[in-house]
């Protein structure tokens, strides 16, 4: 009986070791890139092996980061979808699953899905901001002594015919002072093995009463070479680089202000792409065209906490008139995004050159973007982010102006009071985080020095406004005061991190 028992019990304790083994390895094991290392997004998980991290193999399974649970380095989850709710002093970056931020967490740095997408709550915080990499497609096997990744470049595993994305095909939806609410619902259809994918949708826009007919494709015909096409009926707007569509859309409903001018049209476009992988760095070239039949559209009528009658800065702020008919033309342009011992550097690049347009206007227009950042001193950096427009011709059609004025651009001019065919805008920001000042469920507040400069004219630039500020950031809450040199003119105010 004895014997029973002590036979009995070893056998426990060896289950339970090899279950702490097992979970140690999960924990702890050596992580190998296998050759060749190429592109972003394998060097951004090559540099974070590189350093002190944290490391959870998911298996298949769900990973919370949970609310009250501070992480000193980046987090590395591999192979599951992840929710993070804690305070991390490093980047958080996913392979091979989703990553959802959740209200209160605290990201010292970014948060990065590889094979999967970033979902972000409007109460978290991001100093870095969020990347996702989701067409890639990661091949993850473990061996007795590590954990190996390799880039297979195209997903092979089967995919579902017909997918309903998010709600039950529901879209995610936008709210503006035209639309109201723009709801697009449509499946998504996977053929040749998800090589093509089609995305039929109907969108319904409550302010103007209308379902809009559309569709995209998306086409990959060998690993770096994919064709896009798009076509149907939208509400366009040349500014949408001023905020992103999630703060646009919460700043129309809540307070009443929608920092875009918008325009309708029928459309169609295509465009054949090529990818360049080098070490650290994507490189992207495209030929395209595309045709729009546009005309002007009034906003005004959807329903808003704040400004809804305001014709000035609100609801009822009138769209500029453009030129009614078709333009049809040619593209062409390229992008690099590089990254390389935290420095992350982006450019985009196109020219359209139109060959029909509504009153026989021969233009060329090249609208370029870029992006640079880096560490400077322990965990402070800079980050510097420029958008320019730049027209070749006697005259341009109103529906390609762009327009610069108020929060995201130059916050004490009136909101979008400076256009036209030439534009010149320039973000700088010096981020000093104050990781010693630790407030409890608010975490560690956060300084930037702020210099914004820019201007928007017809045919030739002329005068340039420029901006100094300070920021003070507090998890979800944000202060900030600007201050025009010239004018003397000054603005701020308190609210949500949502405006840029």
């Amino acid at each position: 009986m004895n014997r029973s028992l002590l036979r009995w019990l070893s056998i426990c304790a060896a289950a339970c070791l090899g279950f702490l083994a097992n979970a140690l390895f999960a924990q702890e094991s050596t992580v190998v890139i296998r050759s060749p290392i190429r592109g972003r997004a394998a060097t951004i998980l090559s540099e974070a092996l590189a350093k002190p991290h944290h490391l959870i193999v998911g298996s298949g399974q769900r990973v919370d980061l949970r609310r009250d649970t501070t992480y000193s380095t980046t987090v590395i989850v591999i192979g599951a979808r992840t929710t993070v709710a804690s305070t991390v002093n490093g980047d958080v970056i996913v392979i091979n699953g989703d990553l959802f931020t959740h209200p209160g967490a605290q990201i010292h740095g970014r948060v990065i899905a590889i094979g999967g997408g970033t979902y972000g709550s409007a109460l978290a915080k991001v100093d870095g901001g969020g990347e996702s990499f989701a067409d890639a497609a990661w091949e993850v096997a473990r061996t007795p002594t590590a954990i190996e990744l390799q880039d297979v470049g195209t997903r092979a595993e089967q995919v579902e015919l017909i997918v309903l994305p998010l709600a039950y095909g529901l879209r995610i939806p936008e709210y503006n002072r035209v639309d109201g609410l723009a709801l697009p619902f449509g499946p998504r259809i996977n053929l040749v093995g998800g090589r093509v994918t089609i995305d039929p949708l109907l969108t319904y826009r409550s302010n103007l009463g209308e379902v809009d007919p559309s569709a995209s494709a998306v086409v990959r015909l060998a690993r770096d070479w994919t064709l896009d096409a798009d076509g149907g009926r939208s509400t366009f707007s040349n500014d949408r680089w001023i905020q992103s569509d999630l703060t646009n859309s919460v700043s129309s409903l809540l307070r009443g202000i929608d920092y875009r001018n918008y325009y309708r049209a029928e459309f169609a476009e295509a465009r054949l792409s090529r990818l360049w992988q080098t070490s650290g760095a994507d490189v992207r070239g495209w030929i395209g065209a595309k045709t729009e039949r546009a005309r002007s559209v009034a906003a005004g009528g959807p329903w808003s906490f704040a400004h809804r009658r305001d014709a000035e800065e609100g609801m009822y702020r009138p769209n500029p008139a453009i030129e009614p008919g078709r333009i049809s033309s040619g593209l062409a342009g390229g992008s690099i995004d590089w990254e390389s011992q935290g420095v992350h550097a982006t450019l985009r690049a196109e020219i359209e050159s139109p060959f029909e347009t509504p009153r026989d206007e021969r233009f060329q227009q090249i609208v370029f973007e870029g992006r640079i950042g880096f560490p400077t001193f322990r965990d402070q950096r800079f980050d510097l982010f420029t958008h320019n427009v730049i027209t070749f011709g006697d005259t341009t059609p109103r529906q390609r102006f762009a327009y610069l004025g108020g929060q995201g651009t130059i916050p004490t001019l009136e909101k979008l009071s400076r256009g036209g065919d030439q534009l010149v805008f320039i973000e700088s920001n010096y981020t000093i985080p104050v990781a010693r000042w630790e407030i409890p469920l608010l975490g560690s507040p956060t300084f930037v020095l702020r210099h914004l400069i820019g201007a928007a004219d017809v045919r030739r630039l002329r005068a340039f406004d420029q901006n100094v500020g300070l920021r003070a950031q507090l998890s979800f809450i944000r202060a900030e005061i600007f201050f025009d040199p010239s004018t003397h003119k000054s603005t701020g105010g308190v609210g949500l991190s949502l405006l840029r």
